[in-house]
């Protein structure tokens, strides 16, 4: 147990250290809910606070997700991140289960940023290397929708049970670093797609491209 009169003491070094380690908070006047939930934040935590009076407000603004009720006081409410319809505790667990499964870590949201980035990239580049478009609109409209049926199924993974197990903070490092690696490598099979067209199937001839664009492929037949 750690009450306020020892947090008072306490540097924020000795607080997040001892916070990590405490069970129960007491005599806690809202400056300290506030500092208690900054430290443990400033330790990589992801903090909730559960509160419903005036005295909460602090804490709920500064929590990563500050949850109130909604017979709680109304600078309560208007501080917290989610409000609890239900006299039940147990719906955060159904909340945050559901939440875990969709996070913006999961993969569909890398794979729909890199598709959108390095598909330009290589409209752009295509156009830059000939003045033959590398896709129609057909082509481009039919690969968007074919794309978007691939990753149906992602949001309603059955993810494991480790992966939900605790809470993961928005990572947006590993979103950057896995766009500008895959998005990378996507593109040289693009190309090399491109170039094959262009000099195995002598794509660079505006006649042969008019008819296989007419045919509705850049391919022969």
């Amino acid at each position: 147990m750690l009450l306020g009169d020892d947090v008072e003491k306490m540097s924020d070094s000795d607080l997040a250290e001892a916070a990590e380690k405490t069970t129960l908070f007491a005599r806690l006047s809202p400056a300290h809910k506030q500092r208690i939930v900054r430290v443990l934040r400033g330790k990589g935590h992801v903090v909730g606070f559960l509160g419903d009076g005036i005295n909460d407000s602090p804490a709920l603004h500064a929590a990563d997700i500050g949850i109130s009720v909604d017979t709680a006081a109304d600078i309560a409410k208007e501080s917290a991140d989610l409000i609890l319809l239900q006299k039940d505790l147990m719906v955060l667990q159904g909340a945050l289960s559901r939440d875990e499964r969709s996070s913006p870590t999961s993969s569909v949201h890398p794979h729909g940023s890199q598709l959108q980035l390095w598909e330009h990239v290589q409209r752009v580049g295509g156009k830059c290397l000939s003045a033959i478009p590398p896709h129609g609109p057909i082509q481009i409209l039919t690969n968007n929708m074919l794309y978007d049926f691939s990753q149906v199924p992602i949001p309603n993974d059955a993810v494991d049970d480790e992966l939900v197990a605790r809470p993961r903070p928005w990572k947006i490092g590993e979103i950057r670093r896995f766009i500008l690696c895959i998005g990378p490598i996507s593109s040289i099979f693009d190309y090399t797609t491109f170039f094959v067209m262009l000099y195995l199937f002598k794509c660079w001839d505006p006649s042969r491209a008019r008819c296989f664009r007419r045919a509705g492929s850049l391919s022969p037949s």
